[in-house]
């Protein structure tokens, strides 16, 4: 948080790179609640992963046809994936669960409550492929970045606009996810106070984030403190 708050007093393309970093933020809140629920079984499994991801980032190959590279640190890499990592082994098999992160969630909200699913959920819906988009650098992507919010107004002012309403999404994504993370934790611990805590930080969130526009004037940094709105 303390980086997408650093970024978020940023305008132009810095502020790019806050979808990284949200979507980062949210797919850990995804992760960390889906462990909390499940049982050991799931979480010894990704306890191994990390020795097997280990192993596997120096022993792999990458590449599509003649322009392929393989790396290699071990000189049998099947036999130590078939005596150290079997459960690794197969298709389908390579990560640490074989759960997408809908599915993740869908958990979560089976085993931690509803409250704490649909705020994953939430946050997931918001901006995780969108995010996807922006990082991969797809054509639109790139054309959501610079254009969304724009309203066919093609100034460096309405740029810049865009900038401060693609912000507030990803605050309004990862707080939800956030609060779901919460929601699970202190639910699966029976911790009254803290669940009804985590009630009130998130009805205060939605009220802010179901405001209209009018009610957040835009604006921009201080002339001079800005100068990365440069769109060359």
């Amino acid at each position: 948080m303390e980086s997408l708050l650093r970024i978020a007093k940023q305008r132009g393309i810095p502020a790019r790179d806050a979808y990284p970093i949200a979507r980062s933020a949210i797919e850990s809140f995804v992760n960390a609640s889906y462990l909390l629920c499940e049982g050991n079984d799931v979480a010894n499994r990704a306890i191994r992963y990390i020795d097997y991801a280990a192993w596997r980032h120096h022993n792999r190959k990458f590449g599509s046809g003649e322009f392929s590279i393989e790396v290699r640190s071990d000189p049998d890499p099947e036999s130590t994936l078939a005596t150290k990592f079997p459960e690794f082994a197969g298709k389908g098999n390579g990560s640490w669960t074989n759960l997408d992160v809908p599915s993740r969630i869908r958990r979560v909200g089976e085993l931690a409550g509803r409250k704490a699913g649909y705020r994953l959920l939430a946050g997931y819906g918001l901006i995780y492929s969108l995010s996807s988009e922006v990082i991969h650098g797809s054509p639109f992507g790139a054309s959501y970045f610079y254009s969304a919010y724009k309203n066919e107004e093609a100034s460096t002012e309405a740029f810049i606009a865009g900038n401060v309403r693609q912000l507030e999404e990803i605050f309004v994504a990862v707080l939800h996810a956030g609060c779901g993370y919460l929601a699970a934790f202190f639910g699966l611990q029976n911790m009254v106070a803290p669940v009804a805590a985590e009630e009130k930080l998130f009805n205060r969130l939605l009220a802010l984030s179901t405001m209209p526009q009018s009610a957040f004037p835009l604006n921009s940094p201080p002339q001079g403190k800005h100068d990365t709105h440069d769109t060359k």
